[in-house]
């Protein structure tokens, strides 16, 4: 079975979840804050953001691990995470 690289598995969410245009805005490599206290931006994988009033502005974050070392990684740094909970 081939291993499918971060790039090839956000676009495949995309694709499945977010795929109409007029629906869903679908950014990638969102920077989140000005990155001026740490010195380099956190940033999330990919933000979608649902463009029907109806829907509330329905917003979905995500955050691709490859790996079990980058999910082990991401767990000792929980304040990444807990910025990515403020856009929910």
């Amino acid at each position: 079975m081939p291993r499918c690289d971060e790039a090839a598995l956000i676009e495949i969410v995309e694709r499945a979840m977010h795929s109409a245009a007029s629906e869903w805005l679908f950014l990638r490599e969102l920077r989140v804050g000005t990155g001026r206290q740490n010195a380099g931006a956190q940033r999330l994988d990919a933000f979608a953001l649902n463009t029907l009033p109806h829907m509330v502005m329905k917003r979905v974050r995500y955050e691709v691990k490859t790996s079990r070392a980058d999910f082990l990684f991401e767990l000792k740094r929980p304040l990444k995470r807990r910025i990515g909970m403020l856009f929910k």
